[in-house]
Order: structure tokens, then sequence, then C-alpha cells
């Protein structure tokens, strides 16, 4: 674990006032799936839970409901929000465990999207939209990459 230095050999600490602090984690693994062995873990060490609490009149959601499901593991979902250059929807996944194929994105229940348009990172379509069919679709996930969507 190389801290301070990057790769022009630029000591930080010496331009860099006050305290660092790091923290690794090491997971063992012997053999096994790596998408329950490794990429799990790491995922939920880098994403802690997120909770919020509010007050005032209640809104038109649920109070308690399931969000965005991917269903291999291995497969997350890394952004579910605004899209950038539009009014949709973005939905973007990432293989973290090294595995091409399809996987079936399951969406929370108060999405009304009836397509999912795949996207490159520049927000331009790059396939055929695939259809939604009871809050789901299916689409190719490659390995170790993004998979960008716009719902619609």
């Amino acid at each position: 674990m190389n801290l301070y230095n990057n790769q022009w050999d630029t000591n930080f600490p010496l331009w860099q006032e006050g305290p660092w602090s790091s923290r690794i984690r090491l997971w063992v693994v012997r053999g096994g799936p790596t998408a329950e062995t490794l990429t799990g873990p790491s995922w939920e060490a880098r994403v802690p839970l997120i909770a919020a609490f509010a007050d005032g009149p209640r809104g038109k959601l649920p109070v308690q409901s399931s969000g965005l499901a991917v269903s291999r593991a291995g497969g997350v979902a890394s952004y579910v929000g605004p899209a950038p250059y539009g009014d949709k929807v973005l939905v973007r996944l990432w293989d973290l465990a090294g595995i091409s194929g399809k996987v079936e994105v399951s969406l929370p229940d108060h999405f009304s999207a009836f397509s999912a348009v795949p996207i490159n990172l520049r927000g331009e379509p790059e396939g055929k939209p695939l259809k939604i069919k009871n809050g789901s679709f299916e689409a190719n996930l490659p390995a170790f990459a993004p998979a960008s969507f716009l719902l619609e």
C-alpha cells in the first residue's frame, strides 16, 4: 500500500499539512466464487448503509419498499437517479466479479417506465430499447464494465 507517492514520486507529506489516516480491509479468499467471497463484502465496505429521517406530512410513496435489484451476485447498480443530460432516470450497472452475461434488473414499485434504452457513458443510445415487463428488464452486463440505461 503506497499512500503518499504517485507516478511522479511526489512526496505529499512534504507539502500537505495536518494529520493523515488510512484504513485497509483485507479478506483472505481461498477459491470459491469471486462475487460472494470478494466483491460482495468489498462493495458493502465501499458503500455504507444510508438512512434518512423525515418530519412532516406523509407523501404518496410507501413508507417502505424494495429498491432496484440485480439478479446476479457481483452485478451492482452503481447509480440510479436523474440523468445529467435530460429529464429521464439513469440506471448504471457494473459487473465487479468478471462475469459477462445476462442479468435481470428489477425496478422499485414506484417506477413507471416502459423501456430501458442502452446508452454509452456519453448518453448516446447504443442498441434497441429493452422492454420492461412486470417491473423488470433483462440486459447484457459485460465483465468488469458498466452498462447504462435510460428509463422511458
